[in-house]
């Protein structure tokens, strides 16, 4: 399956050139999403579509909750779905401290990833390839920074966009198209037989955060598997379907698949799991102060408008190297940076991105 439409693509660019730079064009209760909390997000928007009616979706189910209240939808896919009892009693005790993380995929490396949808350049280096081929090709690449990089290792990267927003809401009302898991399955063993990593990449539309990951969670078991969320098509809050206005993200978000991801960690003992968040405007990532510090997950903000190389190193102070940064990440454009920022550029930072993503 492809997304059925990549208009908001060539419309967020012109609008990207007007706003992201100067001068240039989410074990349990964790698990739980509510149809409530969608529609109190929906209301007051005027002219608004109606929320989403999750309960047509087949992997999902209405439960009651203990307080009478209105059923809660459960995620299907939970992090500790069908895990043995011991593994997972030991971790979750909270009497029994639990083992020592395993190191960070950036404790000794940089990584470098090809962004995008398959069979769609337009969208992304990494669609000009299948798989494998984007694998070899984002390896070279990968290659010039290694050579500039000293002792550091640089590890090659695919970001696969697995939900593309549309501009046209669906049947669901979700504003959004799923990646057919066959085709993902397709990545994720291309990445396991390269030794590369695989960032799947939400843009959210109109649905839950929490929800989408979840729909993820077999490929997020992967040590080598991570995960991208793009605020920039979340514009439920707006009213307006992704590609007509710049959405957002909240904190109370953000934690939701922190905690979920955390489980999932120490549950199977996995790496710490990196969670990219785009940004390049302030108002898409919001009350940043209220984000967990959570040992399991990697929050590297990415800086991801286009433009001129000073306007983007500028950006790049501002959102990658915050305080809510915990991890430094910048996105490349081929054909929309002018000039071009070079590996020799990046790499002669004060501090260099431990995330290269080129689209």
């Amino acid at each position: 399956m492809f997304p059925r439409l990549r208009w908001p693509y060539l419309v967020l660019l012109a609008v990207l050139a007007a706003v992201a730079l100067p001068g240039a064009s989410s074990v349990g209760a964790l698990a739980q999403v509510t149809v409530a909390r969608l529609e109190a997000r929906a209301s007051g928007l005027a002219g608004a579509e109606p929320a989403p009616q999750f309960a047509r979706d087949p992997r999902l189910g209405a439960v009651p909750v203990a307080d009478g209240s209105d059923p809660q939808l459960v995620l299907a896919i939970d992090p500790l779905e069908a895990l043995p009892a011991e593994l997972t009693a030991p971790v979750l005790a909270a009497a029994i401290e639990p083992p020592p993380l395993l190191p960070s995929v950036f404790a000794d490396a940089q990584v470098v990833s090809f962004y995008g949808y398959p069979g769609f350049p337009v969208m992304g280096a990494l669609g000009a390839h299948a798989p494998l081929d984007a694998v070899t090709a984002v390896a070279a690449v990968a290659a010039e920074y290694d050579a500039l990089n000293g002792s550091r290792a640089v590890v090659p990267a695919l970001h696969l966009i697995v939900a593309v927003a549309q501009r046209y809401s669906g049947s669901d009302g979700l504003y959004l198209d799923r990646m057919d898991a066959d085709l993902l399955a397709e990545y994720v063993e291309a990445a396991r037989e390269r030794e590369v990593l695989l960032f799947l990449d939400i843009q959210v539309g109109w649905s839950e955060v929490l929800l989408e990951v979840g729909w993820l969670a077999d490929a997020l078991r992967e040590p080598f598997v991570h995960l991208a969320i793009d605020p920039e098509f979340a514009t439920l809050r707006s009213g307006a379907p992704p590609g007509v206005a710049i959405g957002s993200l909240e904190a109370s978000e953000v934690n939701e698949v922190q905690q979920y991801l955390a489980t999932m960690v120490r549950a199977l003992g996995l790496p710490p799991k990196v969670v990219v968040l785009h940004q390049f405007l302030d108002d898409m990532l919001l009350d940043v102060e209220a984000y967990e510090d959570v040992p399991e997950v990697e929050l590297a903000i990415d800086m991801d408008g286009y433009g001129g190389d000073q306007a983007k190193l500028s950006k790049y102070d501002r959102y990658s190297l915050s305080t809510y940064s915990e991890r430094a990440a910048i996105k490349l454009f081929y054909n929309w940076d002018l000039p071009l920022i070079t590996p020799e550029q990046l790499q002669a930072l004060p501090r260099p991105p431990d995330l290269v993503i080129y689209q």
